[in-house]
């Protein structure tokens, strides 16, 4: 009900208004003059918290008095004043861009044209293959890959990191290398791009865990296998699933419990399932604690049986320069 309220604020005004308020591409408020009167600035509110997801204002009223409570901000209104910053400044005219000015509401001026992004992007944060964008609004975006770059394009007006984006604007990059975007989940309040690495070479790639440098975990090709190697206690680990992912990385998870409990089994060593540090949600990495020289030297060929992938890439050191998890 509330949104069919709005809509039908929608004004089809022709090219002589003065200003014309939008949010995105959705037409709030025509006018002829630049001023508001007092039920237009509650208009403009309301609709700038329904559209953008914000904390709903609340709205004042007694015989000589409003005010709009907003976005930690008082507006005042005793008929014929504004009343701004708890009463230290009066005006007896108030227009939009003092408005959005006022309330912290970002916004572009294209001509006479007053508009505010559709979607605000709270964060973007990347997780192995899974890139996740958290926001407000409506998002207008589009995910690609170009030169082994991730981009996010804005499509429509989006707010990003103090920022506002045209369409056609880059708002993210990250270098993912030979990857591409292989589906995009939409949830309420956030997007979450799932890369591939189709058209290369399945593989499994062995390398030494170093509780400081991080830097040789990587994303892998498609149904590839990474095994960090340390020296202690004969265990196989793997890392849980993450909640937030929404079952994302089940096949990620499935692919190294499989194999990582054929290794556990062959090795007689016990398995785990809990977090490791350094290890990235949804990637198919498994911890390897080796107990001896003896298992470190034929792990290469019990992963190329075990798992049916014929090329093993080891970038691995001695056994005595390991990592030593202890006892």
């Amino acid at each position: 009900m509330r949104k069919l309220i709005l809509l039908i604020m929608l004004v089809y005004g022709s090219l002589h208004f003065s200003i014309i308020f939008q949010i995105g591409r959705e037409i709030i408020y025509t006018s002829e003059s630049v001023f508001l009167n007092f039920d237009d600035t509650r208009k403009i509110v309301d609709a700038v918290s329904f559209f953008l997801e914000y904390q709903p204002p609340k709205f004042v009223e007694n015989k000589d008095y409003q005010a709009i409570i907003f976005n930690d901000r008082i507006l005042g209104y005793d008929g014929k004043d504004y009343i701004l910053h708890d009463g230290n400044v009066i005006k007896d005219s108030l227009s939009v861009k003092e408005l959005l000015d006022y309330f912290y509401i970002p916004y572009v001026s294209v001509k006479n044209k007053i508009i505010v992004p559709s979607a605000f992007v709270e964060s973007i944060e990347s997780a192995g293959v899974l890139i996740t964008v958290y926001y407000l609004g409506i998002p207008k975006l589009y995910y690609g890959v170009k030169n082994g770059i991730f981009e996010v394009f804005s499509t429509g007006y989006t707010f990003y990191n103090g920022e506002i984006y045209n369409p056609g604007e880059v708002l993210y990059q990250i270098r993912v290398g030979n990857f591409e975007v292989g589906e995009v989940v939409e949830e309420q309040g956030k997007d979450i791009v799932k890369l591939i690495k189709k058209g290369e070479e399945k593989k499994v790639v062995i390398i030494p865990y170093n509780p400081n440098n991080f830097s040789l975990i990587k994303p892998l090709p498609y149904e590839s296998i990474g095994i960090v190697v340390g020296k202690g206690k004969g265990i196989v680990i793997v890392r849980p699933t993450t909640p937030d992912l929404q079952g994302l990385d089940r096949e990620f998870f499935k692919l190294a419990k499989n194999t990582g409990q054929k290794l556990a089994k062959a090795l007689r060593y016990n398995f785990e399932i809990c977090p490791i540090k350094g290890i990235p949600p949804a990637s198919s990495y498994i911890l390897v604690v080796l107990e001896n020289p003896d298992d470190y030297r034929k792990l290469p060929g019990l992963l190329r049986r075990l798992s049916g992938i014929e090329k093993i890439v080891d970038f691995t050191v001695s056994y005595d320069q390991l990592f030593d998890f202890g006892n």
